[in-house]
């Protein structure tokens, strides 16, 4: 435990947090007791902090803000490095993640119309032999897959188009 204690806030005084208002600011400079230009001068800083603390919550990304990335190649020779390594090695699994969908989406169109028009081939044995009563329904499933099927890719490909 350290034997320091921190400062606490004078009662009197606004609370500081950030989202104070530029006349919330104005009274809490005022209160502070210094000279018209320090006051001047505080007001300023405080707007250029505001400023900087937005731009640098909005940075959003896999790698760390710049000026953070700087610190930890300065504390840790060779953390940058290290950390474009990382990303770069979560982008490949990304990649690779996304190959194995594309192919298990390709496995199951081809696995579909295999179905539907191995269907069709039954629904017509069926009918050459004579069999009417399992055919009809046979030919109607297999054609009704493979319409759905036509119907899906089509609507994929224009859907991708715009």
């Amino acid at each position: 435990m350290s034997s320091e204690r921190e400062p606490r806030p004078d009662p009197s005084l606004p609370d500081p947090r950030p989202d104070l208002s530029e006349d919330e600011l104005r009274e809490f400079v005022d209160k502070l007791g210094l000279p018209e230009d320090q006051k001047t001068d505080l007001i300023e800083a405080v707007k250029v902090l505001r400023i900087e603390r937005v731009s640098k919550s909005k940075f959003s990304g896999p790698l760390p803000h710049p000026d953070n990335f700087e610190r930890y190649e300065q504390i840790f020779p060779g953390a940058a490095e290290r950390i474009l390594s990382i990303a770069e090695k979560n982008l490949q699994i990304r990649a690779d993640r996304q190959k194995g969908v594309i192919a298990n989406e390709r496995m199951k169109i081809i696995g579909a119309t295999w179905v539907g028009t191995l269907l069709i081939v039954a629904a017509g044995l069926m009918g050459w032999i004579g069999n009417n009563v399992i055919a009809l329904p046979l030919g109607i499933v297999g054609t009704l897959n493979l319409f759905l099927r036509w119907l899906m890719d089509r609507s994929e490909r224009h859907g991708s188009a715009r």
